[in-house]
């Protein structure tokens, strides 16, 4: 399963990356269907591609989980501080800072720190919490699934970027419908890649902030009293340090 789970995250986007350029490159005439069935008999060929398709993938990993996290693109990335606001609206959870000890407030986390928090949680309680243990394969699959499918964003927008541009570079000798053709196709396949990835992002948000609700009001029930989570501030930590430093 977990061959299969990095297949999906590392290699399909880079075989969605080759599979949409050729596309591209088909409707609008820069190659024709003869030249792509005798390079598909090229074996030593296919095979590079195959392994190319992996190391591109595996680049598109990289700059897409570093994306997810710049402050203009942070919505694209799951946002747990609803869940962890309604914890504490419900009087099941409490979030203290480890360093001051006062109260966190939620609204002031940034969305990176509110997941972090969660996933705190979320993997100490594995082991003692049935719901969330039962829920570890499905979540995990999920997770692996958003990763892969936004990396497969970032492949779409990479091929159909790279088709306008040289397009563009040749644009003085021709434009026609066959390449109008393709420009709507590779608008069409980036927003049906980024809806695909919005909804699953969504499914996952959903079933995550709902089994770790459950386990907060059970853990509150069972103590009869708040969870209290404390936070580690690094940030307060950071700043510190680097006054400090020589």
């Amino acid at each position: 399963m977990q061959e299969a789970q990095r297949f999906f995250r590392y290699v399909v986007p880079g075989l969605i990356f080759f599979i949409e350029l050729i596309i591209y490159m088909l409707l609008s005439g820069e190659i024709c269907l003869n030249q792509l069935i005798n390079s598909g008999d090229n074996i030593s060929l296919a095979v590079s591609a195959f392994l190319a398709s992996g190391g591109i993938g595996f680049l598109l990993g990289i700059f897409y989980n570093n994306m997810i996290w710049w402050k203009r693109l942070v919505g694209v990335a799951i946002d747990h501080r609803p869940l962890l606001n309604e914890g504490k609206l419900k009087g099941w959870l409490k979030l203290q800072s480890g360093f001051s000890d006062d109260e966190v407030d939620i609204n002031k986390l940034s969305v990176r720190r509110a997941w972090h928090i969660a996933i705190s949680y979320w993997y100490t309680r594995i082991e003692v919490s049935n719901g969330i243990k039962g829920s570890v394969p499905r979540v995990e699959r999920l997770s692996d699934i958003v990763n892969g499918l936004g990396t497969q964003c970032l492949s779409s927008f990479l091929a159909f970027s790279i088709w306008i541009i040289y397009n563009l570079w040749d644009c003085h000798n021709r434009i026609c419908w066959y390449d109008l053709s393709s420009f709507v196709l590779g608008i069409i396949l980036l927003l049906l890649h980024i809806n695909n990835f919005r909804n699953v992002a969504k499914d996952l948000g959903a079933i995550f902030g709902t089994v770790l609700l459950n386990d907060l009001k059970l853990q509150h029930e069972k103590d009869n009293k708040v969870v209290t989570l404390y936070v580690f501030n690094y940030e307060v930590q950071e700043k510190k340090w680097r006054k400090v430093s020589w």
